[in-house]
């Protein structure tokens, strides 16, 4: 499912992606607590926005990639992305993927074999902006 730009998805609080996909472009009312698992995925370009913020700002309390999960959240050449949560967890083999990342989070964990990866063409930029707290396990 792909939704373009300008558009507008009320999901419920609540999304599990599980073996399909969907690109986000537009605006997202709903979509606090977000897991991706199990061939599931979940992009989201800068052009879009979780309900009451700016283009490229996305607000959730959990975002949880598992097992055969993928998430990019991707900025585009004139917008960086932002993300808001309190609870990024990328369990093993979860996969992250972002360009141009700005997180503001609370606690980020990423187990043994979890993957996140940032790039960038222009120099390496990776923000991990109020976070108090981080278990990496590599």
């Amino acid at each position: 499912m792909c939704f373009t730009r300008h558009s507008r998805i009320e999901v419920p609080n609540k999304v599990i992606l599980r073996e399909v996909w969907a690109e986000i472009n537009g605006t997202i009312e709903g979509m606090d607590d977000i897991t991706v698992e199990n061939k599931g995925e979940l992009y989201i370009w800068a052009y879009a926005n979780s309900d009451t913020y700016n283009q490229g700002e996305i607000k959730a309390t959990n975002i949880s990639v598992r097992a055969g999960g993928k998430f990019e959240p991707l900025a585009v050449p004139e917008r960086q992305m932002k993300v808001f949560v309190k609870r990024l967890v990328i369990n093993g083999n979860g996969y992250v993927r972002t360009n141009n990342l700005q997180l503001n989070a609370t606690n980020v964990t990423i187990d043994l074999s979890g993957k996140y990866f940032s790039c960038k063409l222009e120099p390496f930029t990776i923000f991990f902006y109020s976070c108090s707290f981080i278990n990496l396990y590599i």
